[in-house]
């Protein structure tokens, strides 16, 4: 079975959106894997390549519909990262990983405030401040002169 059959066979439209949805295996993001030649690819990405040709290796491929599951050719187009990025913070699908919000954070919020409150209201230096909670003195450092936990207050 050649590449356009497995994608044609693996794919279900949906017929309210007008998307061909891929039904098979899926990465982390919920993008469609398909493997060609022994490697794993995006499925919009191949299907992309088949319906208009190579895909410059600077571009990403988009969708129109934001579903990544979807495989239609005229709900996909080409654009580079910064594209790519815009879209995604338009439809407001990025994530805010400020602070405590990523995984290895460690420290949290209230944390945080406290530390702030010791930097402008004690004569503690930063390195002691730094001993009570479990982090270095640039860490107080950098929460104290905003380069880190800046959007607290």
């Amino acid at each position: 079975m050649n590449i356009q059959e497995r994608l044609a066979q693996a794919t279900k439209l949906n017929e309210v959106t007008g998307c061909l949805e891929w039904a098979k295996s899926v990465d982390s993001f919920g993008y469609g894997v398909i493997s060609v030649n022994g490697r794993q690819e995006k499925a919009h990405r191949v299907a992309y390549r088949l319906a208009f040709g190579e895909i410059p290796k600077e571009l990403c491929v988009l969708h129109t519909c934001d579903n990544p599951k979807c495989l239609n050719h005229s709900h996909l187009f080409l654009g580079f990262r910064a594209d790519n990025n815009a879209d995604r913070k338009a439809k407001g699908r990025n994530a805010d990983l400020r602070g405590g919000r990523q995984g290895s954070s460690a420290l949290n919020v209230l944390q945080v405030r406290v530390i702030k409150k010791l930097c402008d209201l004690s004569s503690m230096s930063q390195r002691a401040i730094g001993d009570i909670f479990g982090v270095a003195d640039t860490t107080i450092s950098a929460i104290k002169t905003k380069k880190s936990w800046g959007h607290i207050k």
